[in-house]
């Protein structure tokens, strides 16, 4: 399994968000590869801490998909199938939609147009994947936040994590689906020109759908 070094909070956190995060980052980034178990005290000794808050955290990654625990015998990674993916995928378009439906709505003009300025970048990408996931993120961040939707907001890292292991490892969009992005995006940007609020979730939903074919 994977090495961790020792947490040093800073006084406000929790501690068992601290080692969500580094095992779930571990996850991601394929370190901690699927099938692998992980045991709660070899965790809490290499970040020093307790038991307790790597259990808490165990807790919140079964949840969310990325481990499967069975009591008194194992907690391991889950493996990333095709199924999983498209779950993943389906969800996001779902909630990515209703937050693209309320910055539509609720967005100032120079919100706007800055998230145009951000559909337009995604749009001048030429196919490296790396690039591509920046730019979705700042604009898909840039919704959220504009959807001025707290709960959104706060059940969007867990869905996020579970796309960013969905894709990790894709190091290029095949030249079919990088045609059906742009158009999408094309009909995104004109429909959030317009504050088409049912266009804009129809169609962020319909992108997802693309990606889950990654």
């Amino acid at each position: 399994m994977s090495d961790f070094t020792p947490l040093r909070p800073p006084a406000p956190t929790r501690l068992s968000e601290l080692v969500f995060e580094r095992i779930a980052a571990s996850i991601v980034s394929g370190e901690l590869a699927p099938g692998a178990q992980i045991k709660d005290d070899e965790v809490a000794a290499q970040l020093g801490v307790s038991r307790m808050p790597v259990r808490e955290a165990f807790l919140h990654l079964e949840r969310i998909g990325l481990i499967e625990m069975v009591a008194s015998r194992y907690t391991r990674v889950t493996e990333m199938t095709p199924e999983i993916a498209r779950d993943a995928f389906e969800y996001a378009g779902n909630q990515a939609g209703w937050a693209g439906r309320l910055a539509a709505e609720r967005m100032t003009d120079d919100e706007l147009a800055h998230a145009l300025s951000l559909l337009d970048a995604i749009l001048a990408e030429t196919g490296d994947a790396d690039a591509h996931r920046k730019r979705l993120d700042d604009f898909y961040l840039d919704l959220l936040a504009q959807s001025r939707s707290r709960q959104l907001q706060l059940a969007s890292r867990d869905i996020n994590l579970a796309l960013a292991r969905a894709v990790h490892g894709v190091e290029s969009v095949p030249d079919d689906l990088l045609a059906a992005m742009g158009d999408g995006y094309r009909r995104l940007r004109e429909a959030l020109s317009e504050r088409d609020a049912d266009g804009v979730e129809r169609i962020i939903r319909e992108i997802h759908a693309i990606y889950a074919r990654l």
